[in-house]
């Protein structure tokens, strides 16, 4: 499930700045992120660090030349990448705080514990972008590990990754 995303961009990454030829006006494409109201508490620096992560790797992508405007979707690895990310950081608050918890990343700590991220993210994410199965995915073995293993299991994600437009003046 996708959640709606709060309106205000929290961060913005500078990605691409075309130039218009013979115009003192520029455009300036941002990597913004859009945090979602509806995160809870305890889950907002969870998802704080994936979103992050998948701004940090949409700016990288700007250096081969401009991001399309708009709701970015994912790469698929770059997906992996950013809840690995925020389980890690999971694990951290979780070692250090015994009051801390979410039944999502109990679950996705779960899923990467036993090694089946990739797998996890193409069943339970994919996105109409990922036509070609990832190489090396285990799928009917995760299958069969996540009906026991994540049984009652519903997948989240709090917020987005846009790519908006500025004008400035030089």
């Amino acid at each position: 499930m996708v959640a709606p995303a709060a309106a205000t961009p929290a961060a913005a990454t500078p990605a691409a700045a075309p130039e218009a030829a013979g115009s003192p006006t520029h455009a300036v494409r941002y990597v913004v992120i859009l945090f979602d109201p509806e995160t809870p508490p305890n889950e907002r620096r969870l998802w704080t660090i994936y979103l992050y992560t998948r701004a940090a790797l949409a700016a990288s992508e700007s250096d081969a030349g401009p991001l399309p405007l708009g709701i970015r979707a994912p790469s698929f690895e770059g997906e992996v990448r950013a809840r690995r990310v925020a389980v890690g950081l999971f694990r951290q608050l979780d070692r250090d705080d015994a009051d801390f918890g979410s039944r999502y990343f109990d679950d996705l700590d779960r899923v990467e514990s036993a090694g089946y991220m990739r797998e996890y993210v193409w069943r339970y994410l994919k996105q109409p972008s990922w036509t070609a199965t990832p190489p090396e995915l285990h799928l009917g073995e995760f299958d069969a590990w996540r009906t026991v293993h994540l049984r009652y299991h519903v997948p989240v994600t709090h917020g987005h990754i846009a790519v908006r437009l500025a004008a400035t003046r030089r």
